[in-house]
């Protein structure tokens, strides 16, 4: 659903946006302070809630607090409750910066800037740290760091990843690194596989 709506997002636009909300004013600058995944509510059915939020101040101001708390059931991963359980946290972030998909100044990424191919770039995917699903709280990406410990204990295949082309992909359980840095990247050569 995360996938779908990113790709309804960008067809809407043109452009993919993250790790921020989309621009909404004149200036033509995303608002560091909400997460992607308010920009997405309206391609989730979550219309009504989206226009709680003012767009352009912080995911925890005053006047965002009360969105912010609302818990979003497609934000929550299936491993933490039972079925139809909605928390205010989320596993599902994305990477920018460092030759990742998403720019770390928050500009819009087209299709074309995605030389890897869009079966071979990771666009979203399910990290072991829950964050608050309205917090821009996502993965600075660097060759030079460490990677972030992805998936979830209790699934013990590996972690999911969305791709760029919205596919859904299981990187097994000790997958190298190599082959994740490659499919994090969006111009860097690498195939995966």
């Amino acid at each position: 659903q995360v996938g779908l709506a990113l790709h309804n997002d960008m067809f809407a636009y043109d452009a993919f946006s993250g790790p921020y909300v989309r621009s909404t004013g004149f200036d033509n600058k995303p608002n560091t302070g909400l997460s992607w995944r308010v920009g997405l509510l309206p391609h989730l059915e979550h219309e009504s809630l989206s226009r709680k939020f003012n767009m352009r101040e912080s995911w925890d101001s005053p006047a965002n607090r009360a969105a912010s708390d609302t818990p979003v059931k497609v934000y929550t991963s299936p491993f933490d409750g039972p079925p139809g359980y909605a928390s205010v946290n989320t596993p599902y972030r994305v990477f920018y910066g460092g030759g990742a998909f998403f720019n770390e100044d928050g500009s819009p990424v087209r299709v074309g800037a995605v030389s890897d191919g869009m079966s071979n770039t990771i666009l979203v995917v399910h990290a072991a740290e829950q964050v608050p699903w309205a917090a821009p709280r996502d993965f600075k990406y660097s060759a030079a760091t460490p990677l972030p410990k992805l998936g979830h204990p209790d699934m013990r295949g590996g972690t999911q990843a969305v791709l760029a082309d919205g596919s859904v992909r299981t990187f097994r359980a000790g997958v190298s690194e190599e082959v994740l840095r490659a499919a994090i990247t969006r111009a860097g050569g690498e195939t995966i596989r």
